[in-house]
C-alpha cells in the first residue's frame, strides 16, 4: 500500500500494560498522526463476532474492522493501537513499534489494572489468561522488513519520551525520504 501519502501508517504493537495507548496518545499530541484505538473502534462499531467465556474477552470481527479501517489507512497518518501485527495487511503499515517491557512491570501494571477495573466494575478478576498474552517479536521480525521495526522499551515513566522522539526521529527521515520520490 505505500502509495503516496504525506504522513506514515504507523502500528504499536505489545501486550496489555506495555504502554501502547499511553504512546498513541502522546503521539497524536505531538503530530499530525490520527491515533486508532482497535479494541474501541471494534466495540463502538459493532465489530465483536463472538465472547471467548474462558478468557473473558471479546473476539473481533476482523474482516469486518479491516474494510472499515481500509480507507483511513489509505489516507495516511494513521496510528494504530492493536496488541499484535497478524490482523491487518501488512502493507498497510510504514513502521512496526514493538513495544516491549520486563515481566516484573508488566505484572504490577496489570496488577494496578486489575484492581482498578474490579472496584469499576465491581466483579470478580479472571481475566488473567487474556493479559497473559505476550508477542512473539521474532515472528513481527519475520512479517515484516527489518528497517520498518522499531523495537522500544517502556519501563520506567522516563522511557516514554524517548520512545516518542525515536519514533518523531523515524518520522522525519521517513518524510524527508518519501517527499524525494
Amino acid at each position: 500500500m505505500n502509495t503516496r501519502r504525506s504522513l506514515p501508517n504507523i502500528l504499536i504493537c505489545g501486550p496489555p500494560g506495555v504502554g501502547k495507548s499511553t504512546l498513541a496518545n502522546l503521539l497524536e499530541e505531538d503530530t499530525e498522526l490520527n491515533w486508532i484505538d482497535v479494541n474501541k473502534v471494534a466495540i463502538d462499531t459493532g465489530c465483536i463476532s463472538e465472547y471467548d467465556e474462558e478468557l473473558q474477552c471479546s473476539i473481533l470481527d476482523g474482516n469486518t474492522l479491516v474494510k472499515l479501517m481500509e480507507d483511513l489507512i489509505r489516507e495516511g497518518g494513521q496510528i494504530v493501537d492493536y496488541h499484535s501485527a497478524n490482523l491487518f495487511p501488512l502493507s498497510w503499515f510504514d513502521a512496526v513499534v514493538i513495544l516491549k517491557a520486563n515481566n516484573a512491570t508488566l505484572d504490577n501494571r496489570l496488577h494496578k489494572r486489575r484492581k482498578i477495573e474490579r472496584k469499576a466494575k465491581n466483579k470478580p478478576d479472571n481475566n488473567v489468561g487474556a493479559e497473559n498474552f505476550v508477542i512473539v517479536i521474532p515472528e513481527i521480525e519475520d512479517l515484516f522488513d527489518p528497517d520498518i521495526v522499531l523495537e522500544l522499551t517502556n519501563n520506567v515513566p522516563e522511557d516514554m519520551p524517548i520512545n516518542i522522539d525515536k519514533i518523531l526521529e523515524w518520522m522525519k527521515e521517513w518524510k524527508e525520504d518519501n517527499m524525494q520520490k
